[in-house]
């Protein structure tokens, strides 16, 4: 399962956070809806040729977290296509060579980019963390503006640090020649720092200017950072690419009415329209909600209902409950521990009330209950299952899986 390098969640964010902050378990699911194949194209298009010795499905979703081989060359190509693709300039369009001296000629494709993605793209890399002294640069008008990214392969054999800006492009390897790892080899403190020495020695290009002709203004949700709906009450005005991209308006943002503490949930059929308080919040799944609320403690949850208000029958309401593992149709394999038994896995289910109890239920046979952190740990034989979670209040969720034996663990894939 894919993990962030700071071994933390943080919830839903934007996008561009994710970019900033490198964080794996976003691009993993975006890539997941994306498509390996055609991202591996884009890749290729890109210059990434080393990418090319091996199929799309010899990397998986780990292609987009660092998961093929490349060279600085590659690395350092690409980002001079970015930068040129963001400048709107033909060059975007031929590969990198020494000088004169190159004997490759012709490009290799057009950039499958547009100007505004590449100019997005460029406008959040400037804000990567950037290392020692260099780490306070916005609090200089003077300072150097630079579109940056680093990389630290695994068992840190290769430190990495990539950046360009109008004028240049300046690409550090840093590693042993032998392949053999080092602790602490990291990008962001053995290559990013001699990269901004490197830039230090260069004349200062500048920034780029935004491709005002391949961007348009849209007005997006300022807490969910999606297209603006009918119940968004803050809302910012953005630049986002002038190709139209398909998505749905904001489903979060959602009026609601409570009493007037506001602790409880009511309508018109169970409290008088006089002492009916309107609320507009941001309502996560319980899943977001369950890791979200960890970094934003100014995140107010949908209050419950108050018990003579509670919507009653099936399918009413909103589910309380989510199952973060295992996911619908997982193929869960549960390896055999050293000591020769069978091992266990964790299934875990959020709520989103706090401190409410789970009742755990598997193939119809009662397992147990849950309170505050919803965790059990259970050893299901091979073959199909279905778990169902239920609480106090009748609200139930269910779940099918397969748990693989040894012998069909890896078929399929």
């Amino acid at each position: 399962a894919p993990k962030n390098f700071s071994r933390d969640f943080r919830g839903a964010v934007p996008a561009d956070e994710a970019l900033v902050r490198s964080l794996n378990v976003p691009a993993v699911r975006l890539l997941a809806e994306y498509g390996v194949d055609r991202f591996y194209g884009l890749l290729v298009r890109l210059g990434l040729r080393s990418v090319g010795r091996f199929p799309a499905s010899h990397y998986g979703l780990s292609l987009v977290i660092g998961g093929a081989e490349s060279t600085v060359w590659e690395l350092a190509g690409a980002y001079r296509r970015l930068g040129l693709c963001a400048l709107e300039s033909e060059g975007a369009n031929r590969p990198l060579h020494v000088l004169a001296a190159s004997g490759e000629k012709g490009g290799s494709g057009e950039v499958p980019l547009g100007p505004g993605a590449c100019w997005l793209t460029l406008d959040a890399l400037q804000r990567v963390q950037r290392p020692g002294v260099e780490a306070a640069w916005r609090n200089f008008a003077s300072a150097r503006r630079v579109g940056w990214k680093t990389g630290t392969s695994f068992g840190f054999r290769d430190a990495w640090a990539v950046g360009v800006d109008p004028g240049y492009v300046v690409a550090v390897w840093a590693g042993n020649a032998d392949g053999e790892g080092r602790p602490g080899l990291v990008g962001s403190k053995a290559a990013g720092p001699v990269l901004f020495e490197l830039f230090g020695l260069l004349p200062d290009a500048g920034w780029f200017p935004p491709p005002l002709g391949d961007l348009t203004r849209r007005e997006l949700c300022a807490r969910s950072g999606m297209l603006a709906g009918p119940e968004c009450t803050e809302k910012v005005s953005v630049l986002v690419p002038r190709r139209e991209i398909k998505v749905p308006p904001c489903p979060y943002c959602r009026t609601v009415y409570c009493d007037e503490g506001c602790t409880h949930r009511v309508h018109r059929g169970c409290e008088k329209a006089e002492r009916l308080r309107e609320t507009n919040l941001m309502v996560l799944p319980p899943a977001m909600e369950h890791y979200y609320r960890r970094k934003h403690s100014d995140y107010r949850p949908l209050p419950p209902w108050r018990r003579d208000c509670a919507p009653r029958g099936p399918g009413s309401g909103d589910n309380p409950i989510s199952i973060l593992y295992p996911r619908p149709s997982a193929r869960v394999y549960i390896p055999v521990d050293l000591d020769g038994h069978r091992g266990k896995v964790v299934f875990e289910a959020a709520h989103r009330e706090p401190g409410t109890t789970i009742f755990w239920h598997l193939d119809g046979r009662y397992l147990g209950r849950t309170s505050g952190v919803h965790q059990l740990e259970l050893a299901p034989r091979p073959g199909s299952h279905r778990l169902l979670l239920e609480d106090g209040s009748g609200a139930r969720l269910a779940v099918s899986f397969d748990v693989l034996d040894k012998e069909n663990s890896w078929s399929g894939r």
